[in-house]
C-alpha cells in the first residue's frame, strides 16, 4: 500500500504558511498601531519667546514710525523742508522691514498654536472639538479664519487649565477675557486698516475723506491700536504658557 500521509504534506505545508503570514500580517498591524504615538509635551517657552520678540519688534517698528511721522510733520512746519525729507527714506525702510517681521511672526504664531495643541493632547484631555489640521489652515481659510483661530486658541486655553485635571472638566472653565478681547481689538484693527487703505474706498471716496485717511492723527491712532494688539497678543502667549507648564508639573505629580 501507498502511504497518503505524504500527500497531505504540502497541504499542511500550506496552512503552516498561511498562519505564519497571518501571524505577521497581525504583528505588523500592532508594530503601525505601537509606531503612532501621541505627541510628546515640548516646553512652549522658547517658541513663546521668539513669536514675543516678533510682536515686540513690529510695536517698536510702530513705535519709531509715529516718532518719523511726528518729526516730519513739526520740521516741515518750522520751514526745514530739506530736513525732514531726509527722515523719509529711513521710514521706508522700517516700513520695509515692518513687512518681513509681520511674516516672520505670522509663521512664529502659527507653530506656537499647533505646539500649544499637541501638548494639550499630552494632558489626555478628551472632547476637544477643534482637529490638529486647523491649526495651520484655521488661519487661512477665508471667513472661516475670523472665528476659527480664536476658538482654537480658547480651547486651549480651557484645556490647559492647571486647576482642572479632569479629562472632561476642562471644558466648564471660563472663556479667557483677554484672548476675547485681544481678538476682538485684532479683527477691528484688520477691518479699519482694510477700509483705510483699500483702492475701492479712495476711488469712491471724497478728497476730503482721502485727507482725514491719510491725516497724521489717524495714523497715529491706527499705530498705536496695532501697538495694542502686539502687546495683548503677548500676554495672550505668555498666559497660556504659564498655564501649561503648571498644568504639566501637575499632571506629571498626579502619575
Amino acid at each position: 500500500m501507498i502511504d497518503d500521509s505524504s500527500n497531505n504534506e504540502p497541504g499542511n505545508d500550506s496552512s503552516v504558511s498561511d498562519n505564519s503570514s497571518g501571524g505577521k500580517s497581525a504583528s505588523n498591524k500592532s508594530d503601525h498601531n505601537e509606531s503612532v504615538k501621541k505627541p510628546v509635551y515640548k516646553p512652549l517657552a522658547k517658541l513663546t519667546l521668539a513669536t514675543q520678540i516678533a510682536l515686540g519688534l513690529l510695536a517698536f517698528i510702530a513705535i519709531v514710525s509715529i516718532a518719523g511721522v511726528l518729526a516730519v510733520y513739526v520740521l516741515s512746519a518750522a520751514g526745514a523742508g530739506n530736513f525732514a525729507k531726509s527722515i523719509i527714506p529711513i521710514l521706508a525702510v522700517f516700513d520695509q522691514s515692518h513687512t518681513l517681521v509681520y511674516i516672520v511672526m505670522v509663521i512664529l504664531f502659527i507653530a506656537w498654536t499647533r505646539r500649544a495643541y499637541r501638548n494639550v493632547i499630552t494632558f489626555n484631555v478628551v472632547g476637544m472639538t477643534h482637529a490638529e489640521w486647523l491649526c495651520i489652515f484655521g488661519w487661512i481659510i477665508p471667513v472661516a479664519s475670523l472665528y476659527i483661530p480664536v476658538s482654537m486658541i480658547v480651547e486651549i486655553w480651557k484645556a490647559s487649565n492647571p486647576e482642572i485635571l479632569d479629562e472632561a472638566a476642562w471644558k466648564l472653565s471660563r472663556d479667557s477675557k483677554l484672548i476675547v478681547s485681544w481678538w476682538i481689538c485684532f479683527i477691528a484693527f484688520g477691518v479699519a486698516n482694510l477700509v483705510q487703505l483699500s483702492p475701492l474706498a479712495r476711488k469712491y471716496a471724497s478728497p476730503e475723506v482721502i485727507a482725514f485717511f491719510n491725516s497724521l492723527p489717524v495714523f497715529t491712532l491706527m499705530s498705536l491700536w496695532f501697538i495694542a494688539v502686539c502687546v495683548m497678543a503677548i500676554l495672550v502667549l505668555q498666559s497660556v504658557t504659564k498655564r501649561q507648564e503648571r498644568k504639566r508639573e501637575l499632571v506629571a505629580f498626579a502619575k
